[in-house]
């Protein structure tokens, strides 16, 4: 991910949970990294509404969202570890939670 901020790789692609066909275009994707440290140090924008995935597809949705360079750079410079967080289960959650947002928008310089 810190890769593609760097890149003009355009739009992407993300799957989308039943929980998440809601989201709207203009939400902020917290990329969590379980390995080899677990902690926040990534960010992307939703640029579409949910639409549905091919047949065959493993998921029911599909979301465009495109990386946010400058903050995943601030976030892979500066991650939010793991041990900071109030969530300590980020990795199953739909968003941050309250305590984490303002933390992570600091680390990512927004």
């Amino acid at each position: 991910m810190s890769k593609l901020a760097g890149e003009e790789t355009g739009p992407g692609q993300w799957w989308l949970g039943r929980k998440l066909k809601e989201m709207k275009a203009g939400v902020r994707l917290w990329i969590y990294f379980a390995a080899p440290e677990k902690k926040i140090a990534a960010m992307a924008e939703v640029t579409s509404e949910p639409y549905p995935a091919p047949a065959g597809s493993e998921k029911s949705y599909l979301v465009n969202a495109t990386s946010h360079a400058e903050a995943t750079e601030a976030l892979r410079n500066n991650p939010v570890r793991l041990e900071a967080m109030a969530n300590q289960h980020p990795q199953g959650c739909v968003g941050l939670a309250d305590a984490d947002l303002a933390p992570a928008l600091k680390h990512a310089a927004l």
